[in-house]
């Protein structure tokens, strides 16, 4: 019984091996797509004051090769998308309206390698006292927030293929390191 045990633990480590060798030389030959765009989040200040509006600066850089498609604008909710976790763990809530702008192939450009697009956007609730007008995630009271990023193109990869049928697209989503921001 000991030995069939072990036999099993054998095989299951080679096929594990296996895997992880063919997955390898899958991304030696062509490259991992998501790898060729890099999303980069970093604070504005090393502490905010409770209350006051909270900017962090987004960078989305070409890391490949190969020219890419990408939103010539970062934008919350519209392909930049984030959580933020209290100091309990919890996710902040987001205040106010979503708006959408209008997508169009002028929206989109291509990025050359070594190339970045930047924006520096508030995160904080902005104009909580007009819900017309208010946009952003309640930070509810003063401590240590995880901030987690990702950028996404938010159409099927196919409507920017048919945008731009002779560039490389990569949808994401693309995952930037969470940072902390904290409120005093």
């Amino acid at each position: 019984m000991r030995c069939h045990h072990k036999l099993r633990l054998g095989v299951l480590m080679l096929i594990l091996f296996c895997l992880s060798v063919a997955a390898s030389q899958v991304r030696g030959r062509g490259g991992d797509e998501k790898t060729d765009l890099a999303l980069e989040v970093k604070s504005r200040k090393l502490v905010y004051q409770y209350g006051e509006t909270v900017e962090l600066n987004f960078i989305l850089r070409n890391v490949g090769r190969k020219n890419v498609i990408v939103a010539r604008r970062l934008r919350l909710t519209s392909n930049i998308g984030i959580e933020i976790s209290d100091p309990q763990g919890q996710l902040a809530q987001w205040c106010g309206r979503i708006a959408e702008p209008i997508d169009s192939a002028r929206s989109y450009m291509p990025l050359a390698p070594g190339e970045s697009v930047r924006a520096i956007l508030p995160v904080s609730c902005v104009n909580k006292e007009d819900r017309r007008r208010a946009w952003g995630f309640t930070l509810s009271s003063p401590g240590r927030y995880v901030v987690k990023a990702a950028y996404r193109l938010p159409r099927p990869k196919e409507h920017y293929e048919n945008l731009f049928p002779n560039a490389r697209v990569i949808r994401g989503p693309i995952l930037a390191e969470p940072i902390t921001i904290e409120l005093k």
